[in-house]
C-alpha cells in the first residue's frame, strides 16, 4: 500500500471524527451556543449521549436516524456533514500528500463544511469560526517558517484587498464575513494559490448568479450564502494552484 494511500485512509479516519465535532459547531454556532458545553445530547428529549452513540456514521445507520431513547428523527445534514468531512479529507491527503500544503487544504476543507452550512442556515460566517480557523492555520504556518508567514501576509492582503472592493462596490454582494473568510484562504494559500482560489470563486458564484436571472428566481435585495463558493474555490487552488500556475507559465512562455 502506497504511502498516498496510507494518509489518505488515516486522514479519512480523523476527517470523520473531526466532521462529528462540525455537527455540533453547525448546530450551536449560529446561536452563540458553546461547543463544548454542554457535552453532545438530543436536542429533543436533553439524553447526554455515550460512547457508543458519538461514533462517525455508524451510530448514525445504527440508529436509523432516531435518538435512541426518545425517537425523535435527527435530521440527515449530520450524516452528510460526517461523511463529507471523511470522505474530503481522505481525498486531499491521497491527492496531496507528503506536499506541505496538504495541510493548509485540509483546515480549509472543514472550515469550508461549517462556513457554507452556517451561511446557508444564516446567511452569515460567524468570526468566531474564522478566528479559530486563524489561529490554527498560524500554527500550521509555524512549519515553514518566516517564508510560510510571509506568503501568507501577502495572500492575505490580496484576497483581502479584492474582497472589500467588491464589497463597496458591490454594495451589498458580499459582506463582511465573505472577506474575512477570502483573508483566511489567501493566508492559507498565498498569493499563487489565493489567486487561483479567487478566480474559481468568482467564476461560480457568478455562474450561479447568472443561473438565479436566467431562472427568474433572482429578487432585488437578496442575499446569496457565498461560502460555499468560496469553500469551492479554496479547494480549486489548494489542489489545483500550482499546475495552473505551471502551466500559465509554460503558455505565456
Amino acid at each position: 500500500m502506497s504511502l498516498s494511500l496510507l494518509a489518505g485512509v488515516w486522514w479519512g479516519v480523523v476527517g470523520l471524527a473531526l466532521g462529528s465535532f462540525l455537527t455540533v459547531v453547525i448546530a450551536r454556532l449560529p446561536d452563540g451556543r458553546s461547543v463544548v458545553s454542554p457535552p453532545s445530547h438530543c436536542p429533543s428529549c436533553g439524553h447526554r449521549l455515550g460512547p457508543g452513540e458519538l461514533v462517525p456514521v455508524v451510530s448514525y445507520l445504527a440508529a436509523r436516524g432516531r435518538c435512541r431513547h426518545c425517537g425523535a428523527s435527527i435530521p440527515a445534514w449530520y450524516l452528510a456533514v460526517e461523511l463529507a468531512a471523511g470522505a474530503g479529507s481522505a481525498a486531499l491527503a491521497w491527492l496531496l500528500f507528503p506536499a506541505a500544503r496538504l495541510y493548509p487544504a485540509l483546515l480549509l476543507w472543514l472550515v469550508g463544511i461549517a462556513a457554507s452550512a452556517i451561511d446557508l442556515k444564516v446567511r452569515r460566517i460567524p468570526n468566531v469560526l474564522l478566528a479559530a480557523a486563524a489561529a490554527i492555520l498560524a500554527a500550521v504556518l509555524a512549519v515553514g517558517g518566516m517564508r510560510g508567514y510571509l506568503a501568507a501576509v501577502e495572500g492575505a492582503a490580496l484576497l483581502s484587498a479584492f474582497g472589500l472592493l467588491v464589497a463597496v462596490v458591490g454594495r451589498g454582494g458580499m459582506g463582511m464575513g465573505d472577506v474575512k473568510y477570502l483573508t483566511l484562504v489567501g493566508a492559507a494559500l498565498g498569493p499563487r494559490g489565493g489567486l487561483v482560489a479567487l478566480y474559481a470563486t468568482m467564476l461560480t458564484g457568478g455562474l450561479y448568479a447568472i443561473a438565479l436571472l436566467a431562472t427568474g428566481r433572482a429578487r432585488k435585495g437578496m442575499r446569496i450564502a457565498f461560502a460555499p463558493f468560496i469553500a469551492a474555490g479554496s479547494m480549486v487552488g489548494a489542489v489545483l494552484g500550482p499546475e495552473v500556475w505551471r502551466w500559465y507559465g509554460g503558455w505565456a512562455a
